[in-house]
């Protein structure tokens, strides 16, 4: 029988009234763990590369055609020392060879800009940087053999691919072959290129109808002569010539031969009827490459998207790189080949006359009127035959183009300056500038200027350019993270709002941030709402409509993710608003150099910035500040970016004066993994021991405590939503990670992580004031302690009683000192009290953490690297023998300092078996409710589970502390026992669920537990649409992910302590101890489990693929079904699982295809406990018609159950009152709660108060030694 518990269900379910002996146990088995200070149940994206959920848009081809300048200036060298020249080769896919020149000495002293050119290049085609695999890049020069007059096309657009495909290897062969030589048409090129993107030609042309083309004739004679003659011009009707000049040669492919007599002269003519081009040698279209052309050769085949297929997010664009001053042209030239460029329709009108005026080098016009005005018709999508918006891109390369004071250099800035409303970023020429060169919107080419002096800042350029394409605003995705508060001063009631995570995320992109937001809402009905506007739409997506509680403004959830929620309230300066955000860091002092010394245990951390500050006292403070000032000029850079001011991080030396943005700008990270915890500061009570509800005066003073991936811990006000402090580590400043505090930074990593661990509180409370009706009390302690998850190997703990003046109680740096096998703090801090040394201790349990060698989902201990997937080749994990992380410490709340730890070998305690990381949450259980923890269980990545007894008697010496760890299970196995060997084996990511339940005469923990891979969710799907993931193909032959019941027959053996371990009945369990699909059972359930037998089974599991019978979903892959989020809840005798499906089927997908991609839904599963099937509370049989819920629920072809999109987990909340209350409620009720849905919660369980509410709040004051 499981042991009744304080929540009674409505909705029947499951059937817990099999009657069997009570348990002799005491009631505080019930308890997952002791807190003491807030608990805070949430669907919290708990996750590592899990972030891959988020995919590409399926939408947003990218199309750039670069035209470079190979004219006669690109061979010189810009070193005015050269004396001789040389040449050397360069070894790569494609070699090329570099001209270089040395000084008198024969010392090489600089390259030509040509060679600059390449390298830049080719260093562009050899970048592994993902977002350009997708993007088609075809290649241009001009002058067209060096002719001094066109550009040609020499490699059509085709996707890059991956580095040394095809593609990438026709640019360099092209690009090897360039040579200097000549003018620079740039105007003529650019035409050339746009047409190619338009699918048109520069060329006149003509109609003709059976007219002559071509005329030859042979004079007689010993020694005969051809004469050629093209003709020039025709009649109106297009059906003769009437205009004929000479020519040296003719092409007759695909014309027609007739006789012909002309000017008395007997020949042939060759005839066309259909769409002649005109010849001009301004034009490049005849020279550029076949396959750029369409099947009739008069016009191009344009690179993008058939028009059918074209999304909003599409970019296109054509990307000018010229180290001089355009020439070689006249307005006349030019305009002739960009009318014909835009065709008939769009050309005829077309002219000169504009904003941009003519650039001369000496008395050489460039075309610059005219490039102005074709670039506004080119970004115009209605003013061009593409019905495309296409954007110019300029790279200035050489001395000759840094400075605007040039006419020439001015105009190429003002024709490709960034002026649009959506831009990623500004330039030299944007409305935002503050020379005299910002260009208004909405400008003329609208792609960016950019100045290349050397060859690495080509690659830069070119991915900035493509970022910039096809821009769509990416609407705000919610990580599933709905957070609803139990209030550590009312833990008997789910508070009525909920707190949302909500990013944008950039899946595919170098973006080192993910910009985020945290959200509060109102409940209403079991789900978040905004007065009568839901949050969520049906499908999952955020509702556009919705505005939250800290909104003031009038705009909505869909209008950005910086709208509303924290980031609004965030303190920044402006041209409208003075005051910085409180920044804090644990910097003790800063040697010249800027070699930080982090601060010592139980010290304030360091005030950077105060709310009160002006621009001025702050400058102030980083040039004069002890510590400050020390800093490295990067480092202060990045500071103040994150303080609020945009300062470019190439800045040198600090700015005399900080100048405030017109809008906010910092940097604010997702808090994917970091879910918000609420501390109370003080709050008053009514006389049944409830909070007095929030907007009540003095009632409460709360914040919310949450981490962020651009690497700070923040705490709000959770009123307002104002920020109270903000820490950022000096780990993360003096890592590379500090990038991500400024706005829009990128790193070919990717994705930063900061502060991403999971976080919790600790506090004491006293009381300050009473009356008959009300008791007041605040707190004398708020302590908070939590880790880094992938951000880093360290666990901090924080006193923040006073949030405005913060302490470190200490920095654990796993890895180093007493925590060598420490690896990535994944695991959630659980605070408890010990008896150690005959001492009652304070202490943080915590798992080893996470080790990167995960990353490959078949990842084995022993193995060589090089039997390892090419995906994941990593030479730390070459046969390496325990993971990282295979560890449990015991660490003492107040110093940091190791109390006890558990590993394989050289620890406290050991078990051999420990060699795999352990990640999650360490469940406890207090055996004998005296106020100690007295077990630990846990799983691992290796597919085992554990139990830990720790001996808290009197006089117990510590090396006696820890007992023993138990290997409960190995499930690391195939139904027959034998081991899984090839890496397959499950992994448990969340800790287990703890229920206690008697059967006979005999008491035992069910320890239910579910696996899943979170490092790789999709590792089996989805199997077209990978690029950007990994694997980079889909595994086959998965087992299927399970949840497991292990029954625990020895924690009720009141001789624990000193039975031997060999007497120890459950140990070392396999899948073949365990009966698989109990459901199936047909007799009496229990008898299969009790009584005890050696060769017994020892538990139960089913498959998370499979329905009520057992029976497989159809269209699953073989381990593709996870379980996600916390660990299963158990409620009124079920477990409920969240699980992730990545080929879900239960939402009708309505995503934008130019939006990020959420693969997969969630939905929970449930099982009746205690043994994985639903009991006829008289007979002990299976209830066929109670289990039919359980399970994978699959109706229709389609999942039921839903959370929602992505990575969703079980929230509980406040259900609305009932429609029937009872006449004479009790008072010992405290509400009803709901599991919390998209529009409406599900399922309704009434709450009983179990605490006595008379001071209740001091039981777990600060422990006494006794």
């Amino acid at each position: 029988m499981e042991r009744k518990v304080t929540m009674k269900s409505k909705i029947f379910t499951t059937s817990s009234r099999y009657e069997g002996k009570r348990s002799r146990l005491n009631h505080s088995l019930m308890a997952l763990s002791a807190f003491t200070g807030t608990l805070l149940v949430t669907s919290s994206v708990v996750q590592a590369t899990d972030l891959q959920i988020y995919a590409a848009p399926t939408a947003g081809k990218k199309t750039i055609v670069m035209m470079l300048d190979t004219s006669g200036s690109m061979a010189e060298y810009d070193n005015n020392k050269c004396k001789t020249e040389g040449v050397e080769s360069v070894t790569n896919t494609v070699p090329y060879k570099r001209n270089y020149c040395m000084d008198s000495n024969k010392k090489k002293i600089a390259y030509d800009r040509l060679t600059r050119l390449k390298d830049g290049m080719f260093a562009f085609l050899d970048s592994d940087n993902e977002s350009l695999r997708s993007v088609r890049v075809g290649l241009g020069n001009y002058s067209a053999a060096g002719d001094g007059r066109s550009g040609q096309i020499l490699v059509p657009a085709v996707e890059l691919g991956v580095v040394d495909s095809d593609q990438r290897k026709a640019l360099k062969n092209a690009l090897k072959d360039l040579t200097a030589r000549n003018g620079t048409p740039t105007a003529h090129a650019y035409a050339e290129a746009a047409s190619y993107l338009m699918g048109t030609n520069t060329l006149s042309s003509v109609n003709l109808n059976n007219a002559p083309i071509f005329f030859y004739y042979t004079t007689g004679g010993w020694r005969p002569t051809t004469n050629y003659y093209q003709c020039t011009q025709w009649n109106r009707a297009g059906t003769s010539c009437s205009s004929w000049s000479s020519v040296s040669s003719i092409d007759t492919n695909g014309l027609t031969a007739k006789p012909c007599t002309i000017s008395g002269d007997d020949g042939t003519c060759y005839h066309k009827t259909g769409t002649h081009l005109l010849s001009n040698s301004d034009s490049g279209f005849t020279s550029s490459v076949g396959g750029t052309k369409k099947t009739d050769t008069n016009s191009y085949e344009s690179p993008l998207p058939p028009v059918a297929d074209r999304q909003s997010c599409d970019g296109q664009g054509v990307y000018v790189l010229s180290d001089g001053a355009a020439n070689s042209t006249s307005e006349t030239r030019a305009s002739t080949l960009m009318s014909n460029a835009l065709g008939a329709t769009y050309g005829n009108d077309f002219n000169c006359e504009g904003g941009l005026a003519e650039g001369f080098e000496g008395s050489n016009p460039g075309g610059w009127r005219c490039m102005g005005e074709f670039s506004k018709r080119l970004f115009d999508k209605t003013q061009n035959p593409a019905g495309a918006s296409i954007q110019t891109a300029f790279v200035g390369f050489g001395n000759d183009m840094d400075n605007l004071a040039n006419k020439f250099v001015e105009n190429a800035c003002r024709l490709s300056s960034r002026t649009q409303d959506d831009r990623t970023s500004d330039d030299s020429c944007s409305p935002t500038a503050t020379t005299a060169y910002k260009t208004s919107k909405p400008g003329y080419g609208n792609g960016g200027f950019f100045i290349a002096k050397e060859s690495a800042e080509i690659t830069n350029s070119v991915i900035q350019f493509i970022d910039n394409l096809g821009k769509t605003p990416i609407n705000p995705l919610s990580t599933g993270a709905v957070s609803v508060p139990v209030d550590a001063l009312s833990p008997q009631t789910y508070q009525p709002y909920g707190y949302l995570r909500a990013l944008e995320p950039k899946p595919g992109t170098q973006n080192i941030t993910w910009t985020g937001n945290l959200k509060k809402y109102d409940i209403g009905g079991g789900a978040l709402k905004n007065g009568t506007n839901y949050t969520f739409n049906t499908d999952g997506t955020l509702n556009t409509n919705s505005k939250d509680k800290w909104n003031a403004t009038t705009l909505t959830d869909g209008e950005g993710i910086t709208v509303g929620g924290v980031y609004s309230k965030l303190k920044l300066p402006t041209t409208a608003t003075t005051g910085y955000r409180p920044l804090f860091s644990d910097i003790k002092s800063v040697a010249t150099g800027g070699v930080i010394t982090t601060s010592d245990k139980d010290t304030d951390l360091f005030s950077i910035s105060q709310s009160d500050m002006t621009p001025a006292t702050l400058l102030n403070k980083f040039k004069n500040d002890a510590k400050l000032k020390n800093l490295t000029l990067d480092m202060q850079l990045k500071l103040l970016n994150y303080l609020g001011h945009d300062l470019p991080l190439d800045t040198t030396p600090l700015p005399a004066a900080l100048s405030s943005p017109k809008d906010p700008f910092t940097s604010i990270g997702a808090s994917i993994h970091s879910f918000p915890v609420q501390m109370t500061y003080k709050g008053t009570l009514d006389a049944d021991g409830n909070l007095t509800s929030e907007g009540t005066a003095g009632a409460r003073d709360q914040s919310l405590l949450y981490g962020s991936s651009e690497g700070a811990l923040r705490i709000v006000n959770s009123s307002t939503g104002e920020e109270q402090m903000v820490f950022v580590p000096a780990e993360i400043l003096n890592s590379t990670a500090s990038k991500a505090l400024r706005k829009g930074s990128s790193d070919t990593s990717g994705m930063t992580h900061g502060i991403s661990g999971a976080w919790i509180s600790d506090s004491d409370y006293t009381v300050t004031s009473a009356t008959d009706t009300t008791t007041s009390v605040v707190a004398k302690k708020m302590n908070v302690y939590g880790g880094m998850r992938m951000g880093g190997n360290s666990y901090y703990g924080l006193d923040v009683l006073t949030p405005s003046a913060p302490k470190l109680l200490f920095n654990i740096v796993g890895g180093t000192g007493s925590f060598t096998r420490m690896g990535q703090t994944w695991s959630k801090p659980v605070m408890a009290n010990i008896r150690y040394g005959n001492a009652i201790r304070r202490v943080m349990i915590v798992g080893g953490g996470y080790d990167m060698c995960y990353e490959n989902p078949r990842f084995k201990l022993g193995n060589p690297v090089t039997n390892v997937s090419t995906d994941y080749k990593d030479a730390t994990c070459n046969n390496k023998t325990q993971a990282n992380g295979n560890a449990v410490y015991i660490i003492d709340a107040k110093t940091g300092e190791r109390i006890w730890w558990a590993s394989s070998s050289a620890a406290d305690t050991n078990n051999t078996s420990m060699t795999h990381s352990i990640v999650s949450r360490i469940s406890t259980l207090d055996r004998d409710s005296d106020g100690l923890v007295d077990q630990l269980y846990f799983g691992d990545l290796g597919g085992q589970v554990f139990r830990i007894d720790l001996n808290n008697t009197k006089n117990t010496s510590t090396a006696n502390f820890g007992k023993r760890i138990v290997r409960l299970a190995n499930l690391g196995t195939k139904a027959d026992g034998t081991t899984i060997t090839n890496g397959d084996q499950p992994r448990f990511y969340q800790p287990p669920t703890l229920t206690v339940h008697d059967e006979a005469s005999s008491t035992f923990v069910m320890v239910g537990i579910a696996s899943g891979d979170r490092s790789t969710p999709l590792d089996v799907s989805p199997t077209v649409g990978r690029e950007l993931m990994k694997p980079f193909n889909v595994l086959t032959s998965r087992p299927n992910n399970n949840v497991y019941g292990l029954i625990d027959r020895d924690i009720g053996d009141a001789n624990l302590y000193t039975v031997k371990d060999s007497e120890l009945k459950t140990v070392d369990l396999t899948l073949k101890s365990l009966f698989e699909n109990p459901q199936k059972i047909t007799t009496k359930v229990s008898e299969t489990f009790f009584p005890y037998a050696k060769d017994g089974k020892q538990g139960w599991y089913r498959s998370l693929s499979s329905d009520q019978d057992g029976t497989m979903i159809p269209n699953r892959a073989g381990g593709g079904v996870k379980a996600f989020e916390e660990e299963p809840v158990a409620m009124t005798g079920r477990l409920i699982v969240p699980v992730y499906d990545p080929q879900g089927t239960g939402l009708t997908d309505r995503q934008n295809p130019c939006q990020p991609r959420v693969v997969g839904e969630s939905n929970t599963q449930q099982f009746c406990l205690p043994f994985g099937a639903c009991l006829n509370s008289t007979t002990g049989l299976v209830d066929k018609v109670v289990d039919a819920l359980t399970g994978f629920q699959f109706k229709d072809g389609k999942n039921q159950n839903l959370l929602g999109p992505g990575i969703q987990g079980i929230t509980f909340g406040p259900a609305d009152p009932s429609t029937n209350p009872s006449p004479n409620p009790s008072k010992s009720s405290c509400g009803a709660i709901t599991l919390l849905g998209l529009q409406q919660g599900k399922g309704r369980w009434e709450c009983t108060k179990i605490l006595n509410p008379i001071r209740w709040y001091e039981k777990y004051v600060e422990a006494k030694k006794s």
